[in-house]
């Protein structure tokens, strides 16, 4: 919300800072000066949101204009999206059987985990998937459709990401999966983000798998979504946020229908 001569809009245009309530871009186009949420737009002025939640089929016992149930002290909704976060230390283990994430997913208005797994590649040779926020699908699993995979995708659909190759050198990575291990000796990683061989804790059961592909039946879907991937204190800050959020998830809420009696 603006008021003259108190707000930023008094600053010179190469001098206005215009990501403010809560890290959120201003859109102050047409005078309308709402923020940006990436999936709806907030009226700071009103204390509304203007857009209908993307999710909003999934949550009938709530209105499709509410934010985190109206309960903004405890939840957050950052993308308005299914996401699966990835929380990892910040450097590669030296056991290449070992798994040092936390994976959470978030999906229905439910957040399911932590399932075990890993950011990082156990191949010396092969580069590694940058800390970030990506698009994730599961149309082509992992191994040409072989294995359950999701797939990381950029703003294009194409199997394309950024990453860091051994000797530090920023590159394009391509077909980065999410996929469980080919056996219990290693991640067998060679830059995708791994769980365990067979996905003991179920993590894949978050996700549809009715689809086919290159003769593969149950291996690929129509899932979509974001990932994020953070490392070493932003995981840290990360997976305490979504901790306390999954420990005050709210419970559905069924409507009570009243009969009026007639005397």
């Amino acid at each position: 919300m603006t008021q003259n001569g108190l707000s930023y809009t008094t600053l010179p245009d190469n001098q206005k800072n215009l990501y403010l309530y809560n890290g959120k871009e201003l859109q102050n186009d047409f005078g309308l000066n709402w923020y940006d949420y990436g999936a709806r737009f907030y009226d700071a002025q009103l204390g509304r949101f203007h857009v209908v939640d993307p999710m909003s089929e999934e949550h009938y016992n709530f209105t499709s204009y509410a934010y985190v149930y109206c309960n903004p002290v405890n939840l957050i909704d950052p993308l308005g999206l299914d996401t699966v976060w990835v929380f990892d230390q910040a450097e590669r283990p030296e056991d290449d059987a070992e798994y040092t994430a936390d994976i959470y997913v978030e999906q229905n208005g439910e957040i399911n985990g932590p399932y075990t797994g890993s950011s990082y590649p156990d191949d010396d040779d092969a580069s590694t998937l940058n800390e970030g926020e990506y698009d994730y699908n599961n149309e082509y699993g992992h191994a040409g459709g072989s294995r359950k995979g999701l797939n990381i995708v950029d703003e294009n659909g194409n199997r394309n990401a950024p990453g860091t190759d051994p000797d530090g050198e920023d590159v394009t990575m391509q077909y980065v999966n999410v996929h469980d291990s080919f056996n219990d000796n290693s991640r067998n990683s060679e830059g995708c983000l791994t769980v365990p061989h067979n996905d003991p804790e179920g993590f894949f059961d978050n996700f549809d798998w009715s689809g086919t592909y290159n003769g593969h039946t149950g291996t690929t879907g129509n899932s979509t979504g974001t990932i994020i991937v953070q490392r070493g204190d932003n995981a840290n800050a990360g997976r305490t946020r979504i901790e306390n959020r999954n420990r005050v998830q709210i419970p559905t809420i069924r409507p009570v229908i009243l009969t009026p009696t007639i005397h």
